[in-house]
Parts: structure tokens; sequence; C-alpha cells
């Protein structure tokens, strides 16, 4: 469903990376300031506040684990190409009620506390280096002035992420994929290759990649890679179905057919 309005994370760049972080394709750890300021203060006053702020370190997170050159646009990419989140998507990779993330969304763009930019389809064709220019004007103080994000602890080295994706299929089978950091290993492997992995992991035919590949398309990537980061867990933990690919096409077909409901 095409929204005309988006969102922005303000000053992505100057308060969620480091020098160290940007290097990085895809990150294990999201950094976030850790000065309590005014706009901290103005979202804690809220009823709601709490729940606020816990939908807003998860969006933090989400968009952490995109894939690099990371922008904090809320789309499924990251960037201004991508497509957008809308609240419904946000609560499903989050596992926050979508009514906690609307709330988040609003009160994160208010002028009050200026967390998040207010986008329009036209303002992706702006020159992202006049955009991180603006960043800071008119933003309240005691966010403007806030710190850069913290130095440490850094990211694992991309050497300790095992290369899962280059896994053939006997190497992908029951008891292969506790070695490591199943969630690190799944997050790194490219969107391109995301579909053969998990039917690699699965077991299924050949074919299956080009079904894989229309429910990416369908739910996007993120969601898709978060369905399987979830099964190869409950796999690893010996939560094993009977049939791999036919439990996990299950999962990913409701995502797809609530997505299209959600939609309509």
């Amino acid at each position: 469903m095409e929204q005309s309005v988006w969102y922005r994370v303000n000053s992505w760049d100057a308060r969620f990376e480091s020098a160290k972080s940007r290097t990085y394709k895809m990150k294990s750890q999201s950094y976030i300031p850790n000065k309590v300021g005014i706009g901290y203060m103005r979202i804690m006053r809220e009823h709601d506040g709490a729940a606020v702020y816990g939908a807003w370190c998860a969006l933090i997170a989400l968009l952490s684990r995109m894939e690099g050159p990371r922008q904090g646009y809320l789309t499924d990419t990251g960037r201004d190409t991508g497509r957008v989140l809308d609240a419904d998507t946000i609560g499903m990779l989050t596992m926050i009620h979508p009514d906690i993330v609307r709330r988040m969304l609003k009160l994160c763009s208010s002028k009050d506390v200026g967390w998040l930019d207010v986008m329009h389809r036209r303002d992706t064709a702006k020159d992202t280096a006049k955009d991180t220019a603006k960043d800071t004007a008119g933003i309240l103080p005691g966010i403007a002035d806030g710190p850069s994000p913290l130095p440490l602890p850094l990211p694992l080295p991309r050497k300790s992420v095992s290369p899962t994706h280059n896994l053939k299929p006997s190497e992908a089978g029951p008891g292969r994929v506790e070695n490591g950091d199943k969630y690190g290993q799944i997050r790194a492997i490219p969107q391109a290759e995301l579909a053969q992995w998990a039917v690699n992991f699965c077991g299924d035919d050949i074919q299956w990649v080009r079904v894989y590949k229309s429910y990416i398309r369908d739910i996007g990537p993120e969601a898709f890679r978060a369905i399987l980061e979830q099964f190869a867990a409950e796999c690893a933990a010996g939560e094993e179905p009977r049939v791999r690919g036919k439990a996990f096409c299950k999962r990913v077909k409701a995502a797809v057919d609530e997505k299209k409901a959600v939609a309509k």
C-alpha cells in the first residue's frame, strides 16, 4: 500500500553510527545516545511513555540491521529507495502492537520531540548531502546537542560471521545452524541470496527459490529474514518440524496473507 507520508530518523549517521560501524555491511549491535534530553523527558512524561520509548528502541534496532550504508529511512532497506514500512509492518517485525508503533511515530515526529523527520515522496530526490546539513536545524536543545553514539562496544568483526549463505544444502541441514551466532549469520546473508539460503536450509527443491523470491517481493526482505531467523532458532533449539520446507512456507505464506489483508 503506497504511502505519501513516511519517516526518517533525524541525524541517523551522526547519532546512530560510528566511524567503525560505517565500515560494516551488516551490524550485530545498535548504538543509542545515552543523554537524557528534552525529547526523552517529554516522551517519558506521557502516560504511555515507557511503551513509546521501548518501541523507539526496537525501531532503531530494526534499522541498524539493514544492509549498509544505512540512512535511517523507515523502509525495508533503510534507504530512500526502499518500500515504506507502515506501522503494521514495523509491529510485525518488532513484535510490538501496531497501535503502540503508531503512537511512537506520531510522538517522535512531533515538534516537541523531533526524533523523526516527516518525509514526502518528492523529498527522495533531494541531495543527501543537503539533507544531512539540515538534520539538526530547528531541533530543541538537548536533542541536537546530544552526544555522538558510544564508541564502544564495537561491532563484531566481519570475519567472525560464518559465511552461511555459501553453504551447500548438505551443510545447512539439521544441527548446523547452532554453530556460531545463528542470528548474526542469517543477518549477514545478502538479500539476493536469501531465497537460495532458505531453500538450502529447508532442503527444498531448487524451483522453490523462485517461490521464496516472490514472497520476499510481497513482504519485503527484512520481514522474510525475520521469519527465517525465528524458524532457524526453533530448529536449533530442538523444535524440528516434520518437514522443514512445508513448515517454513506456511509461516511465510501467513505473513504474505496478513500483508495483503492490511493493504485492503
